[in-house]
Order: structure tokens, then sequence, then C-alpha cells
């Protein structure tokens, strides 16, 4: 499977920053604490200093409910998540 545009972005973040944003594990990933720090304290915060970052963990699915709910406005995910079926 090749690799996703965003995923090579961050690949190559990780490579300027030199350190790891994302742990990797076969049933996702998670922040690590570089992570959490770049994105609360250091880019997100010197460009949109209006803006709260909340960083939650959760499943695929969980996220997408979220924002279908409009619970969340951004969510990062891996891989496909299985769907519950949107009631009309």
């Amino acid at each position: 499977m090749a690799q996703s545009s965003g995923s090579a972005r961050v690949k190559a973040l990780e490579g300027d920053l030199g350190v790891l944003l994302f742990a990797r594990h076969a049933r996702g990933v998670r922040l690590t604490e570089a992570g959490r720090h770049f994105i609360k304290r250091v880019w997100y915060r010197e460009n949109h200093p209006g803006i709260d970052v909340e960083i939650t963990e959760g499943t695929a699915g969980d996220a997408v409910m979220q924002l279908r709910a409009e619970r969340l406005a951004v969510a990062f995910g891996v891989g496909r998540p299985e769907l519950p079926h949107r009631s009309i």
C-alpha cells in the first residue's frame, strides 16, 4: 500500500525536527510527548493564537462520529474506520 501524502508529510516533518511526533503501532498511531508539545505549544500557538487546541485519543470511528456531531473541527486518523450508518 502506498504511503498517503499526509503520512509522508508528517514523516518529512519528523525528519526535519529530529523527533517522532507519532508513535506508530499496528492498530494506529498515538502522539508522542514531543508531538503533543509541537502541536499545543510551538507551531499552533504561534500561528493561531486565538484558537485553542485539545488533543484526545480514540478510535477512527469515534472521531468520525464526533465530526458528524460537530464536537470536533479536525481529526487525524490512520486506515479505514468502520463507520456506523448515518441516519437521515
